[in-house]
């Protein structure tokens, strides 16, 4: 339960004026080159998706013509045709909200300037992870470019770490923030009856208006609270500030689409124009006034994050997004703890649709537009309609291919037809992602539909968990830290990195890289037979009915080729401080003893600095790609220049 009767409630500061500017965005930048980068993608965007949509929706009612004009349709025609309608079913989960995106706003950015500024807390949570990546995280928020009366840092420790209280201790005496370390008595709720214990105990003493969430590796950039908190001040409805995660050790070419990019510079800003937002992650800034008002953070959920955006939407609250990068965490170090991290995001999606009954019926949501109402019901529509029905879909269209039957029976006029849509769908999906990938990059967007491709088989088994009985399903995902998630075969470090044998050994039997090899070996024999079958038919409709048929998803399954490359040759990352650069905070202007009275040795400095600060290096914060990023990009470039081939000869 969240501010307990028995505490002492926080006081509200009485309202006053800040200091509070606007930034420019683009300061080199003509007005025109402006507003082709922002306006003119929206504008050229919004037909072209109704464009597509029409296409698609065009090429399954020309198929359902054709199956029934040849009499009793085949069954493997009639499976082929149902693939193809549960398909479109998922990109609407996927994809159907983005109708709403009617206005192509980008959020002021702004900062909070002066000394007058509101009292907030920095809140750690923390559960066994590395004291050492904890402690960085700590210092780093002790250092905010922030009058340090004004804000309070507390680690909150669900493990209870001595060692971690020690330090904390000794930093206490250093900083001239006000830090303070704390430990639950009693434990559960998950993370989130960490956050509401912490929330408690902050109030207790006197709590802030605001409050922000930090996880053990995110490290908050200076300018962190000046950047948040005028979201907040200026329009008293907003219950929370969302920030986007960004990582400073993801490796070149981001084999495994673990940046997040696309979400957070295309996805995130596409919703926060309909107001709209998701609560995605750390470092999200509250007014506690509105965590208050839904009764404190939604316990025992995996995605409690989500859950709690949508609680506040649901009670009239606002959900904005601040389009800056104003935090830099650890990706998971491993394929394991990749995976697992993936799957307990979208267990969590799955269990927070029950929660809110689809988003439909639910009290819980009964504040929402109508506009944040359809975000949600894909939310929680999509773990369903879209990653379970994609891989199940795929995996019939393989065996519908195998059979050696038609996919496709229409007659040759209506064959062109179909094939001539499709080709029209296919343009202007690629001149979509064109678009799109003006705001978060063409190889970033690539690379996150390839990883959903190969992640989508791993997602299938552990949602399937959750919706068969236990006593059949067995053990089911739960709350675990990421960074208690990683596998023994520290594949990214050559010091740690297992030989090829004992490496492939352990992926194939225990993190289920099997499946991979056995998706490849089998989409490989069937396009090769089907290869030889239409060279001896010598018919292009046959090509184009048994094997290269509209929709085929052969791209899925040959994406399984990435975590098996990832296994044979995985990237090699530097130490974590190696990629950080080290500061030194400013001096406290008063000594502050502790009742532990612990020393933290520092090591001497010139500029009598009290305490060093490591944060990521500049570079670390960018995307890296080389030459080797393009190569999984050829086979489908290839594609498209075949359905551009087939096209042009339909169109003749």
């Amino acid at each position: 339960m969240l501010f307990d009767d028995k505490i002492q409630p926080y006081s509200l500061e009485s309202r006053q004026d800040y200091d509070i500017v606007e930034l420019a965005d683009f300061e080199d930048e003509s007005p025109v080159w402006t507003w082709c980068r922002t306006r003119l993608p929206h504008l050229i965007g919004t037909p072209l998706s109704i464009l597509s949509w029409a296409f698609s929706l065009r090429f399954l009612l020309l198929l359902w013509r054709s199956l029934l004009s040849g009499g009793k349709p085949g069954v493997v025609a009639s499976c082929y045709f149902i693939t193809q309608v549960s398909l479109l079913i998922a990109r609407v989960a996927d994809d159907g909200w983005r109708f709403l995106c009617t206005n192509p706003r980008l959020r002021p950015r702004l900062r909070l300037i002066g000394q007058s500024v509101p009292r907030a807390d920095v809140i750690v949570t923390t559960c066994g992870e590395e004291i050492d990546v904890v402690m960085d995280t700590v210092r780093a928020a002790c250092d905010l470019d922030y009058p340090a009366d004004r804000y309070r840092v507390l680690i909150a420790d669900d493990a209870a770490n001595p060692d971690l209280e020690m330090q904390i201790a000794a930093l206490a005496t250093k900083t001239p923030v006000t830090l303070l370390y704390y430990a639950r008595p009693t434990k559960g709720g998950m993370k989130a009856g960490n956050m509401n214990s912490a929330l408690n105990y902050l109030h207790s003493l006197g709590g802030a208006e605001y409050c922000t969430f930090c996880d053990v590796d995110m490290v908050f950039e200076p300018e962190f609270l000046r950047a948040t908190l005028p979201l907040l001040v200026s329009d008293d409805e907003v219950g929370v500030a969302v920030v986007p995660q960004r990582f400073y050790n993801v490796p070149t070419n981001d084999p495994l689409y673990q940046s997040l990019n696309v979400d957070g510079k295309f996805d995130e800003i596409q919703r926060d124009s309909m107001n709209c937002a998701w609560v995605t992650g750390p470092g999200v800034v509250f007014r506690c006034r509105a965590v208050r008002d839904i009764g404190g953070f939604p316990e025992n959920a995996l995605a409690e994050d989500i859950m709690t955006g949508f609680t506040l939407q649901g009670r009239g609250w606002k959900v904005v997004y601040c389009r800056e990068e104003l935090q830099f965490g650890l990706v998971p170090d491993t394929f394991k703890a990749h995976v697992t991290q993936r799957m307990k995001w979208f267990v969590g999606r799955l269990r927070n649709s029950r929660r809110l009954n689809c988003a439909i019926a639910s009290p819980l949501v009964a504040g929402m537009t109508w506009k944040q109402r359809i975000s949600a019901i894909c939310h929680c529509a999509s773990p369903i309609a879209s990653m379970m029905n994609r891989p199940l879909c795929s995996w019939i269209i393989l065996l519908l291919i195998a059979s050696g039957q038609p996919l496709i029976t229409a007659k040759s006029d209506q064959l062109q037809s179909i094939l001539f849509v499709y080709f029209l769908s296919k343009v202007t999906a690629h001149a979509e992602e064109l678009l799109a990938s003006t705001s978060c990059g063409y190889l970033a967007l690539r690379r996150r539909i390839e990883g959903m491709h190969w992640l989508h088989t791993h997602l299938f088994f552990a949602l399937a968990k959750e919706l068969v009985p236990k006593s059949l399903a067995g053990s089911r995902i739960g709350f675990i830290p990421t960074a208690l998630a990683e596998s023994k075969i520290q594949e990214r470090h050559t010091d740690r990195r297992p030989g090829l044998f004992r490496r492939l050994r352990v992926m194939f039997l225990y993190q289920d890289l099997w499946y991979h090899v056995v998706v490849v070996l089998a989409a490989t024999m069937i396009f090769s037979f089907g290869l030889v079958k239409s060279n001896n038919e010598g018919s292009l409709r046959y090509l184009l009915t048994h094997l290269l048929v509209p929709g085929a998803a052969w791209s899925s399954h040959f994406a399984s080729l990435r975590p098996i490359a990832y296994a044979l040759w995985p990237p090699t990352m530097p130490e974590r401080r190696e990629l950080m650069t080290r500061e030194y905070a400013k001096p406290r202007p008063e000594a502050k003893v502790n009742e532990d009275h612990l020393q933290l040795h520092l090591e001497d400095s010139s500029d009598g600095s009290t305490f060093e600060v490591w944060r990521p290096r500049a570079e670390q914060k960018l995307e890296f790609w080389d030459a080797w990023a393009i190569l999984p990009e050829i086979p489908r470039h290839i594609s498209l220049l075949f359905w551009v081939a087939v096209g042009l000869r339909l169109w003749q």
